[in-house]
């Protein structure tokens, strides 16, 4: 068995490894049969849950796929086929809404608990084989346990939930139960992502073998390796230059240092999850999967609207599509949707205060961003003086303002994420320290 237990949180080991250990299941891949790739998928996936985790654990990601399926069977059994007339239409609609509040209720009855307790009463607290994080390195007293991220109960959740709402929405009108398996336990993406949508999944599972070439294999053996050298540049920062008692003991630093690394810890984060995702990607072109990108350039962004348009690209779109958009978007109480969107994802993410000072804070800064937006839009359109005169001198739609827009975006966005990973202190201390509140 593997060993998990880390000395701190971003040493190497800290990638799952079922990930490259899937590369000895690639040329079985190639091998494989067309009509077998579901099987194929499911019995890899399963056959590296049994070699990285307890039986107990497998047991656990067991149940929870088939309780998502059987939500997934009721949405199915029960939704209404396209109604002829519209006063049908209007029935159909009601009952595709009342499904899908029960598919919501339904696969959170499951998956909340799950999420919000780090172990089930039923499991050990502690294992040899778990990904056990002490954290007092770093700001935090307590031992976080992280058998829920490492086990993929985290994705698996939301993608059975994406099936169910998406079903009972009529968007997926045929899914049988290996589609389902295949799609839910596909390998590379089940612990950290990215979040595929099953639509793309059924595309590609009907053509996967066409996309077995020999420069689709070269290019997955090209981001394989950048994957691994963001993983390597992340490891040799945050051993060797990043300061960890920026958290627990600001004050015995420097105001300096302690700016400087609240800047560089974001970045490592982004090596770490970017690297993940680098692997999976090339691992799913070597196979015939186009998996999505999840990072577009991030630190380029220059408002915080845009950072969430490049920034772990599938979850932003997974609240999107299936929060933010369903509690009213845009069209009423938008500074309400924004806060309940974040507030979920930091649910989703675990239960630490950290967690929650972050998407309060990402809430009010996209909120500030749009009505800004909106505000110098308006401005342009009329041609009010404030705005020529801006324009003038280049404050606005110029050099000058991008490179104010772009500094202070990611000045913002690097602060947040930071406080986001002091899950000791939530940043009371760094911060406190930094705006002079203690010596």
């Amino acid at each position: 068995m593997f060993e998990y237990r880390l000395d701190n949180f971003y040493s190497l080991p800290a990638i799952p490894p079922g990930v490259l250990l899937f590369l000895a299941f690639v040329p079985l891949f190639w091998l494989t049969p067309v009509r077998w790739i579901r099987a194929a998928l499911i019995l890899s996936s399963i056959a590296l849950a049994l070699i990285c985790w307890p039986p107990s654990y497998c047991l656990t990601l067991a149940a929870a796929v088939m309780y998502g399926w059987l939500v997934v069977w009721v949405c199915r059994s029960l939704t209404a086929p396209p109604a002829p007339d519209a006063t049908a239409g209007s029935a159909t609609g009601s009952t595709n809404q009342s499904l899908i509040a029960f598919a919501w209720i339904a696969v959170h009855a499951w998956y909340v608990p799950a999420l919000i307790w780090p172990a089930l009463r039923w499991l050990p607290y502690e294992l040899p084989y778990e990904p056990v994080i002490d954290v007092a390195k770093f700001g935090g007293e307590a031992r976080i346990y992280y058998w829920v991220a490492w086990l993929g109960l985290a994705y698996t959740g939301i993608r059975s939930l994406h099936v169910a709402v998406d079903v009972c929405r009529g968007t997926i009108t045929r899914i049988r139960f290996t589609d389902y398996l295949a799609f839910i336990l596909f390998p590379l993406a089940l612990r950290m992502g990215p979040i595929m949508r099953y639509q793309d999944f059924a595309t590609q599972i009907d053509s996967w073998r066409d996309r077995i070439t020999l420069r689709n294999v070269g290019i997955g053996l090209g981001r394989i390796l950048l994957g691994l050298a963001r993983i390597g540049l992340m490891v040799y920062l945050f051993d060797n230059v990043a300061q960890h008692g920026i958290w627990k003991t600001p004050e015995q630093l420097g105001r300096l240092v302690v700016f400087a690394n609240l800047a560089l810890l974001p970045f490592t984060l982004y090596l770490w999850i970017s690297g993940y995702i680098d692997i999976a990607v090339g691992l799913g072109r070597m196979i015939g999967f186009v998996l999505p990108e999840n990072f577009r350039y991030p630190f380029r962004s220059t408002s915080i609207r845009e950072f969430w348009k490049r920034w772990h690209i599938t979850m932003g779109a997974w609240f999107f599509d299936y929060i933010y958009i369903p509690l009213g978007g845009n069209r009423r109480h938008v500074f309400l949707n924004y806060l309940a969107t974040f507030g979920y994802c930091a649910l989703w993410h675990g239960l630490f205060r950290s967690y929650y000072a972050w998407a309060i804070s990402q809430a009010v800064g996209i909120y500030v961003n749009r009505s800004w937006h909106q505000y110098w839009t308006d401005q342009r359109d009329r041609h009010t003086p404030l705005y020529t005169t801006l324009r003038r001198y280049r404050l606005v739609g110029g050099w000058l303002s991008f490179i104010l827009s772009w500094a202070l975006t990611i000045t913002y966005q690097l602060m947040t994420i930071a406080l986001f990973m002091d899950e000791g202190y939530s940043g009371r201390r760094c911060f406190g320290y930094l705006l002079g509140l203690y010596p």
